[in-house]
């Protein structure tokens, strides 16, 4: 499966202490991490500047954490995530903003989401459109029992910036008004 994962308070908080010898502090994330790439593709799709992206990719790259993932986005609008994952072809996107869900669930909605609530002030109990995990390791049972249905992959043209050698950034233009 392809799996989408967005990295603030997903994959490191600033409300998580800091791990030695890896940029991921989040609860089983690294655990996680090493387990799900055995049997996925691991993409990063995240929101931040183009200075935070550069960061990220220096600070995954200090860890020799890069090769988890076999490329990593970064948008400049965080509506933009589900144009990434249309163009890759995600079949799973974890994440822990329920707004950017549910715009990726209306512009792919086969694409299965999880919401990752560990630092959201208020979890929620259910979902009917997204599945619910509060640590790695509830993630690592959603993605076990899932049996995706065939994802049709759809490239998009997009204007991607080239950070690297699998590293990409995306800044849409804003839309003219009529």
């Amino acid at each position: 499966m392809k799996i989408g994962i967005d990295i603030g308070n997903v994959l490191c908080s600033f409300k998580a202490p800091p791990l030695a010898n890896t940029p991921f502090n989040t609860t089983y994330s690294n655990e996680a991490l090493d387990y799900l790439s055995t049997e996925h593709e691991l993409n990063i799709i995240s929101k931040c500047s183009l200075n935070r992206a550069i960061k990220n990719i220096e600070n995954m790259s200090q860890f020799n954490k890069l090769g988890l993932f076999r490329e990593l986005y970064y948008v400049a609008d965080k509506l933009d995530k589900s144009k990434v994952i249309k163009h890759i072809g995600c079949n799973v996107m974890i994440d822990d903003n329920e707004e950017i869900l549910n715009n990726i669930k209306l512009n792919t909605p086969q694409t299965i989401t999880i919401l990752y609530q560990e630092f959201n002030k208020q979890q929620k109990k259910q979902s009917r459109k997204h599945h619910l995990a509060s640590d790695w390791h509830m993630v690592i049972d959603i993605i076990n029992n899932l049996d995706p249905i065939g994802y049709i992959h759809e490239p998009l043209s997009l204007g991607f910036q080239t950070l690297g050698d699998n590293s990409y950034y995306l800044i849409t233009e804003p839309e003219e008004e009529l």
